[in-house]
C-alpha cells in the first residue's frame, strides 16, 4: 500500500525456491486536484434580482442547481443563497459561494382620492424608500400630481438606503361624469302657453332660479327670451353645468281642425283653431264652394268668437267650405277647407 505525493516508480523483485529471480516495474501517476474559484457578476444582490456565477480551474463541472456549464444564472433569496460546484480534471474538487442578499424597500403609494371625475387632479404619495422616481410623466419626490382623463395606473420606483429598488403601482378610476342637458316639453315656446323646462342626465339639480327639482313649469308672458342654467351631480358625485336660452315665438304654430259637426255633443261643434288666441287682431273668413264670402270673424278665438256653421244670421247647409286665416302679423294668410256636417245633412 503506497501513498505517493508525486508521480513515482515502484520495482518488485520475485524469487522462486530454486533461487531464480525476476523483476517488474510500475509507475503511479499522481494528479493534483483542481483548484476551483467562483467569480460572481455582482458581489451583493437585492432579493429578486439575478446574477451570473462563473467557475474556473477544472475541465468539467457539476453545480448543485443541476447545471454542467461553467456559468450559471441564479436568483438568490434570504433562504437559498449558497451555491456549490464540483470540478473534475481526473480528480474532484468542490467549492461553494454564498451570495449576500439585501432586502428591497417595501414601497407603497396612497392617492388623495381613488375615484375622480373628468377634469379632476389627484396627488399620489409614496412611502417606504429614501428617493422616488415616477413614470409617465416622469416626476421625482415622494408626491406626484396627475391629471388623468381615463382610468389609469401609475408606477413609482423607490430606492432604499441599502441600494435596492422596488416598485409600487396604484390604479385610479376616472368617471366620465354627467352630461346634463336642458330641454323643453314643447318644440316651440309660445306667449301665454305653459311649458315644462327639464334637466336630464344626472341625479340632483340646482337651477339658477333656485329650484332644486329636475323640472319646473313656465308660462312666457311676452316674447322676451328665457335663459336658464343648471348645476347637476351624478351618482358618482361628478358635477357638470348646462345653460340654455329659449326664444319665445309670437307666431306659434296653429293646429287647424277642419271637421265641424255642430250637433251640441261637445265635439267639433265649431271650427276649432288651436293657438289662435296667440294672434290678437287676427281674422277668419269663410267662403262657400262658389267663392262667395259667408262670414268674416275678427279677433277669432275658441271661447266666444268662432264659426259654427252660419253666415251670421242663419245657419248654412252641410257641405265643403273654405277658410282664409289672416294672422295680422305680416305673415302669409292660411287657406284650407272645412267639412261642415249637420244633423239634417242639408
Amino acid at each position: 500500500s503506497v501513498s505517493p505525493s508525486s508521480t513515482s516508480r515502484y520495482t518488485l523483485v520475485g524469487a522462486n525456491s530454486s533461487g531464480c529471480s525476476d523483476t517488474t516495474n510500475t509507475t503511479i501517476t499522481v494528479s493534483t486536484p483542481p483548484t476551483l474559484s467562483i467569480v460572481p457578476s455582482k458581489t451583493v444582490i437585492c432579493m429578486g434580482d439575478t446574477m451570473l456565477l462563473t467557475v474556473n480551474g477544472a475541465s468539467s463541472y457539476t453545480w448543485t442547481t443541476g447545471s454542467n456549464l461553467a456559468s450559471v444564472t441564479v436568483s438568490p433569496n434570504i433562504v437559498f443563497n449558497s451555491y456549490t460546484v464540483t470540478g473534475s480534471n481526473g480528480c474532484l474538487s468542490t467549492t461553494s459561494f454564498s451570495v449576500p442578499v439585501k432586502i428591497p424597500p417595501n414601497v407603497t403609494a396612497v392617492p388623495s382620492k381613488s375615484s375622480l371625475c373628468t377634469g379632476d387632479s389627484v396627488a399620489i404619495r409614496a412611502f417606504g424608500a429614501t428617493s422616488y422616481t415616477w413614470a409617465v410623466p416622469i416626476q421625482f419626490g415622494p408626491t406626484a400630481y396627475f391629471f388623468p382623463t381615463a382610468n389609469s395606473t401609475y408606477s413609482v420606483l423607490g430606492l432604499g438606503a441599502n441600494g435596492c429598488y422596488n416598485f409600487a403601482t396604484i390604479p385610479i378610476s376616472v368617471n366620465a361624469g354627467t352630461n346634463v342637458s336642458i330641454i323643453a316639453s314643447e318644440p316651440e315656446l309660445c306667449i301665454g302657453k305653459t311649458v315644462i323646462i327639464s334637466a336630464i342626465g344626472a341625479n340632483t339639480y340646482t337651477w339658477s332660479t333656485g329650484i332644486n327639482s329636475s323640472s319646473f313649469s313656465i308660462t312666457p308672458p311676452n316674447n322676451q327670451s328665457l335663459s336658464y342654467s343648471v348645476s347637476a351631480i351624478d351618482i358618482n358625485g361628478c358635477r357638470s353645468t348646462a345653460s340654455q336660452v329659449f326664444s319665445i315665438s309670437d307666431k306659434c304654430h296653429l293646429i287647424i281642425y277642419n271637421g265641424v259637426t255642430p250637433n251640441g255633443d261637445g265635439h267639433n261643434d265649431f271650427f276649432y283653431i288651436e293657438n289662435i288666441e296667440q294672434y290678437p287682431g287676427c281674422s277668419v273668413t269663410i267662403y262657400n264652394r262658389w267663392g262667395q264670402q259667408i262670414i268674416e270673424i275678427h279677433d277669432y278665438n275658441n271661447t266666444n268668437n268662432f264659426w259654427s256653421g252660419s253666415d251670421g244670421s242663419k245657419t248654412v247647409p252641410s257641405g265643403t267650405y273654405y277658410y282664409v286665416i289672416n294672422l295680422n302679423n305680416s305673415t302669409e294668410v292660411l287657406k284650407g277647407f272645412i267639412e261642415l256636417t249637420k244633423k239634417d245633412f242639408n
